[in-house]
């Protein structure tokens, strides 16, 4: 499983689980083709196979999955079976407080990133705005965040960071501003306790689940003593909420595991252990990139990681908060 804090993710469907998926496609079109030459001769009652995929699990393990994964924009890979993910990370954007030259030059390099990269999907990966204590402040801010998106016409979504709260209105609240934008699939998701967690399924041309990107509230901060503070961490209800939900679409898809990736905004504790052991090789497998200033995860060691390794359909956790930090490992 790889971890990052970096820019761009290509979700590539051409590996050889997918071919063999692919092909199994298309043995059963063909057959399908002379099964009914024979079919209409004998019957013409019986079902006609059209080529697309079909799951064979209960009528309500499929309506719990596509409830879950249910999204304005339906999300689809290439023709060539690739789909990139830009990520946007830390813009700290307040356009009622920041000189204009500085918002400008912001849009500016969204523009220029977005323009060299063409993402078939841009997702922000919190501490998007700040300070957007009305609903006319967080509209200015998200507005300067996604314009350009917005524009393309490229679907984008969001998660929480520390920051996005502060001196703002809550983020429950600010989904609804979010989910406004034409091009936002953003959801509030099911835990309670971290609104902003949720899955986004992206499909196959045969209608089958091709990945699934997993998105989580992490928090802001937590109590660790009196007037002290550390950065939160993913929760248990939120692990919990993952597990099940890896779990279920498998079922949904007839038994196979669908690959994903994560992102969130506070790192992990291992991104800081990969980080001091980025030379055992026996611990880190691959470790590339640049640390450009301190590592600031979570002090807590969820389980998070530790369920994506048992589950085994985690390819890939971006994050966001370290803003010089820019570095992968495996």
């Amino acid at each position: 499983m790889m971890c990052a804090s970096f820019a761009l993710f290509s979700c590539d469907n051409n590996d050889g689980s997918s071919s063999s998926s692919s092909s199994e496609s298309s043995e059963s079109s063909s057959s399908s083709e002379s099964s009914n030459e024979s079919s209409s001769e004998e019957s013409s009652s019986e079902e006609v196979d059209d080529g697309m995929w079909k799951s064979n699990a209960s009528a309500e393990t499929i309506a719990k999955a596509e409830e879950l994964l249910d999204s304005k924009i339906r999300l689809t890979y290439n023709e060539d079976g690739s789909f990139k993910v830009l990520f946007l990370a830390d813009l700290h954007m307040d356009v009622a407080n920041y000189p204009p030259e500085k918002i400008q030059r912001v849009k500016d390099r969204i523009k220029e990133i977005v323009d060299r990269v063409d993402p078939d999907f841009c997702i922000l990966t919190g501490d998007n705005t700040i300070k957007s204590s009305t609903p006319e402040k967080l509209r200015a801010n998200i507005d300067a965040c996604v314009g350009y998106l917005e524009e393309k016409g490229i679907p984008w979504c969001h998660v929480y960071g520390n920051h996005d709260h502060e001196g703002a209105q809550m983020n429950s609240i600010q989904m609804t501003t979010y989910q406004s934008y034409e091009y936002c699939v953003s959801k509030m998701g099911t835990v309670i306790s971290r609104p902003g967690t949720y899955a986004l399924g992206v499909y196959n041309e045969d209608g089958s689940l091709g990945s699934v990107i997993y998105c989580f509230n992490s928090g802001a901060y937590i109590s660790v003593g009196y007037n002290q503070t550390e950065y939160a961490y993913i929760n248990d209800k939120q692990i919990e909420w993952y597990k099940e939900t890896s779990e279920l679409l498998e079922e949904y898809n007839n038994g196979e595991k669908v690959k994903g990736i994560m992102a969130f905004h506070i790192p992990l504790i291992e991104n800081y252990y990969a980080y001091q052991n980025k030379d055992n090789t026996e611990l880190v497998y691959e470790y590339d990139g640049g640390k450009n200033e301190q590592i600031a995860s979570s002090k807590v060691d969820t389980e998070l990681y530790e369920t994506a390794l048992e589950r085994g359909d985690i390819v890939a956790i971006v994050t966001g908060h370290d803003h010089k930090n820019d570095y992968m490992y495996n």
